[in-house]
């Protein structure tokens, strides 16, 4: 289960939806599948790393939830960064702000 997410943290970026004249060919992320997981698994206290994943009650719902957080228009990449303590924080608080809904006001 970390390493899926894991997975989407380090290389999504690869991925994200930033080509707004659909020039580039799409690219699809590994599925579940690859990564040994099943939907109908439940993913309850599974996830450490993310206080935000950490809620999230199955495999599906979590794949979703990656997905609107790291597949959209905003790539990332902080694998640069040497102190993990630093990088967990900044995916952290990515996926806290990127699952916000925006709202007009």
């Amino acid at each position: 289960m970390e390493q899926f997410v894991d997975s989407y943290r380090r290389f999504s970026h690869h991925y994200s939806n930033i080509d707004p004249l659909g020039l580039l060919p799409k690219k699809e992320f590994p599925g579940v599948i690859d990564f040994g997981l099943k939907y109908d698994m439940k993913t309850a206290e599974q996830i450490e790393s993310s206080k935000l994943l950490a809620g999230v009650k199955s495999v599906e719902e979590l794949e979703n939830t990656l997905k609107k957080i790291y597949l959209g228009p905003v790539g990332v990449e902080f694998d640069h960064i040497d102190n993990a303590e630093e990088r967990e924080w900044l995916y952290n608080h990515f996926e806290e702000l990127m699952s916000q809904e925006l709202t007009p006001d």
